[in-house]
């Protein structure tokens, strides 16, 4: 059959699938020792923040600021509250969307206790899988893996790891398998090319295609998180 190039409108028509019990399993940095679960593939977007065709939106009230200069995506919190973003992904084909590997580089400004930042997958219709760090104590960042869903949030998996010596640092999700196949999804949060958590998911129907984006959240306002060097690549289970 002729692969043919689509735009990501079409995408969002899409069905989403899934089905089956399953388990989620989460685990530090400090006690995996096991392989990784997922490896990076082909590049399939470069993210360009000041590119208009991307579309990476940009708004100023009095709660918040988003603004993007060069290769640098700033959202900046006056008081607590939460903001996805999403690019406009002109051309891609449909299955370059289903296994993917998101990762940004993040330079948190001003956080604190209870901030959460990071990147999404298969963000479709309220759906999406977040991958998400965020301060926890000195020297440490609490981690979580999430399903969000227009009726609420479902954590899959959590827990600490060790900060990055500096920043920035790349924070990467990988979301494989599930959908069509039915099979579980396999999710796995990277830290610096460091595996600190993964989990799988099939209690639900689940996204299995969509667009990846940033995700960032403020527990009391005050936050500042600059984001760089955007990218979604191919994921596969090893």
């Amino acid at each position: 059959m002729r692969r043919s190039t689509v735009t990501l409108v079409l995408v969002l028509g899409l069905t989403l699938a899934g089905c089956g019990a399953g388990s989620t399993r989460g685990f530090s940095r400090a006690d995996s020792t096991t392989a990784d679960p997922t490896s990076q593939g082909a590049l399939v977007f470069q993210g360009n923040y000041s590119d208009p065709s991307q579309q990476w939106p940009t708004s100023s009230d009095k709660t918040r600021s988003v603004s993007s200069s060069d290769d640098t995506y700033t959202v900046n919190f006056s008081s607590a509250g939460s903001f996805d973003a999403s690019p406009t992904i002109a051309t891609v084909q449909p299955e370059d969307l289903v296994d993917l590997s998101v990762s940004v580089s993040i330079k948190p400004v001003s956080t604190r206790s209870g901030d959460r930042f990071g990147v999404s997958c298969r963000a479709i219709q309220g759906h999406a899988y977040a991958f998400l760090v965020g301060p926890r104590s000195a020297g440490q960042l609490a981690w979580s893996i999430e399903l969000r869903q227009p009726g609420g949030v479902r954590q899959l998996a959590s827990g600490t790891t060790s900060s990055p010596g500096e920043s920035p640092y790349v924070v990467r999700g990988d979301c494989v398998e599930g959908g069509q196949n039915h099979k579980p999804v396999v999710l796995a949060l990277y830290l610096d090319d460091n595996l600190v958590g993964q989990a799988r998911d099939a209690n639900l129907p689940a996204p299995y295609i969509g667009r990846p984006g940033l995700s960032v959240s403020s527990a009391d306002g005050g936050t500042r998180v600059d984001f760089s060097n955007f990218q979604a690549r191919t994921a596969s289970a090893t």
